[in-house]
């Protein structure tokens, strides 16, 4: 009998630790459930995070490409900016020497635009040949003029009237223009 106490108060004791191990059974399996479900709502907001890290990572890249690109736009317009200046420069340097050069003939010589006449007076002696008369105008850095427009013609026909050059023989061929600007044989 005294085993059967034994086995009895083994047994209850065995029944007791048992009851206990059952319970923290049944707490870890509660806990390892709960762990699990968190896990799996932590994978999904890793997933999330990553897609939105790829998505972050590719708007960066697009917009760095954007900034290169007005990067580069801005450079280039620089570049044209200082060509432009440059080229501004020159051409106020180039004007500056053409209005001290042009705004004046030399002396005998007549302005109409950017060209400067010259008709030598009658009394420089014989007249000239075409030939010879062209090389003379060459000699001065110049040429004959060719009268072909009316606002030429008209300078010409002025100054050739005040020098009496047309009643002396030393005319100039005179043409009209009709309202079409072109040229009639007068």
């Amino acid at each position: 009998m005294a085993t059967v106490i034994g086995l009895c108060v083994s047994y209850k004791g065995l029944s007791e630790e048992h009851i206990v191990l059952s319970q923290n059974s049944s707490e870890t399996n509660g806990n390892m459930e709960q762990l699990k479900a968190n896990h799996d709502l932590l994978t999904a907001a890793l997933i999330k995070l990553q897609r939105s890290f790829q998505e972050a990572v590719r708007a960066k890249d697009s917009m760095q490409l954007v900034r290169n690109r007005e990067r580069q736009g801005k450079e280039l317009l620089q570049r044209q900016k200082e060509a432009l200046v440059n080229e501004e420069t020159q051409l106020r340097t180039r004007i500056t020497a053409l209005e001290k050069s042009c705004e004046r003939c030399p002396i005998g010589w007549e302005l109409l635009r950017s060209s400067c006449y010259f008709f030598p007076p009658t009394e420089s002696g014989p007249k000239l040949s075409w030939h010879r008369s062209r090389e003379e105008c060459k000699k001065s850095g110049a040429d004959l003029a060719v009268i072909d427009s009316q606002e030429k013609q008209i300078l010409a026909k002025r100054i050739l009237d005040r020098t009496e050059r047309c009643r002396n023989g030393r005319g100039v061929e005179m043409v009209e223009w009709n309202r079409a600007g072109q040229r009639v044989l007068v």
